[in-house]
């Protein structure tokens, strides 16, 4: 707002037997005037004059009038400034097992008052009910919205948002919902004929009926960093010598960056190859 929202009052009136009463502005309510732009926590004068208003500035604002003989006088006075919603999601990515019950949330700022609502995948409005817990906690021109999806399931994953929207204007924010993976152990029949649980990959691939081909857990013929980049690496710093461990670092730095993105992407897409290779031979080294 570029003009200045002025608060007037009337003079004090009164008998001044010993001086004009003092009219004093004070912010009790909300926040002291100090967080509001003032060097003070209170303001005197009989004109209080807000300027560049925004919503920070909304509140309910205490005119107090005194002079050297008691009681004090005070007029409150609300101020309430008209902005469109403003929606906040601080969690935009969500994930949670499924069976469980997961609750999405999101902040609403607006004055006049919103209607508020979810909506899944863009499509149908959610309502209160037993699949979906929907709470919405106002306090002043904030509002607060929760949705708990009970029970989750696949059929709930998905995109959702939340909807805010006065006579100002319209604003949303969405929360992708996804679901988290949680390992299982595996039933497996003991040599006494026990039903035990085992948390071994091996014996998960077994189960399966897949067979396992053993293979070393670091191979330089399945590994990028081995295949393709020490090659390079090595020609570079051939017959260079190092003082340091830093000099070292340096230097490999000084062989990589300048790559272009192909020479990564070329390491990468070898692996397909790689693998099939060490698959046709049965787990066998690739090259030698």
């Amino acid at each position: 707002m570029r003009n200045a929202c002025r608060i007037l009052v009337g003079k004090p009136e009164g008998r001044r037997p010993l001086g004009r009463p003092r009219p004093n502005w004070v912010d009790n309510i909300k926040m002291d005037l100090r967080k509001k732009g003032w060097d003070e926590d209170t303001f005197s004068g009989d004109t209080l004059t807000l300027l560049k208003l925004d919503r920070k500035q909304m509140g309910a604002y205490l005119c107090i009038a005194s002079n050297d003989v008691p009681p004090a006088v005070s007029k409150r006075i609300t101020l309430n400034v008209n902005f469109a919603p403003v929606v906040k999601v601080l969690n935009q990515l969500l994930g949670a097992p499924l069976g469980t019950n997961v609750s999405l949330e999101c902040h609403v700022e607006a004055f006049p008052n919103t209607i508020n609502y979810w909506v899944k995948n863009r499509g149908e409005m959610l309502l209160d009910g037993a699949k979906h817990s929907i709470v919405e906690n106002r306090t002043s021109y904030k509002v607060h919205l929760k949705l708990t999806v009970n029970q989750l399931s696949r059929r709930d994953l998905g995109v959702y948002m939340c909807v805010s929207t006065n006579s100002l204007g319209h604003a949303d924010g969405t929360v992708r919902l996804y679901e988290i993976k949680v390992a299982t152990q595996i039933p497996v029949e003991s040599t006494e004929n026990q039903v035990a649980t085992v948390s071994d990959p091996r014996a998960r691939l077994q189960s399966f009926g897949w067979e396992i081909m053993e293979h070393a857990t670091h191979s330089p013929d399945l590994a990028p960093s081995d295949y393709h980049m020490f090659g390079p690496l090595k020609k570079f710093r051939s017959g260079q010598r190092f003082i340091s461990d830093d000099d070292a670092k340096t230097a490999v730095r000084r062989c990589f960056r300048p790559q272009p993105a192909e020479f990564y992407n070329s390491g990468i897409s070898k692996l397909v190859v790689r693998w099939d290779k060490c698959l046709n031979r049965g787990s066998d080294y690739v090259e030698k």
